[in-house]
């Protein structure tokens, strides 16, 4: 789950510093050899199993997310937000998914 602020690249779950600041290294987009194209280099990934655990996920980046006080609106988005989700299915031992 990552912002794009100010043209930087920012992990909105990477843990917070010691100092209470989120920890907002400047993450870099490369290339995957063999032109399997982009990814962002660094960026945290989480496995989860059921969507109460994706939403805890969404929460916890929505809550470090750069917003702003307007005329319009209290909490405006001062950034661009992405967030994936690669979704794998198993064979179980019955034969069903």
């Amino acid at each position: 789950f990552m912002e794009i602020y100010n043209e930087d690249i920012i992990d909105l779950l990477a843990q917070a510093s010691e100092d209470g600041k989120q920890g907002k290294r400047k993450l870099l987009v490369k290339e995957r050899p063999g032109g399997g194209g982009p990814y962002v280099c660094g960026l945290r990934e989480e496995i989860v199993t059921n969507e109460e655990q994706v939403a805890h996920f969404l929460k916890l980046g929505d809550i470090h997310r750069h917003v702003g006080e307007t005329k319009m609106n209290r909490n405006s988005s001062r950034s661009h937000t992405l967030f994936q989700m690669v979704i794998e299915s198993r064979v179980g031992a019955s034969g069903g998914a």
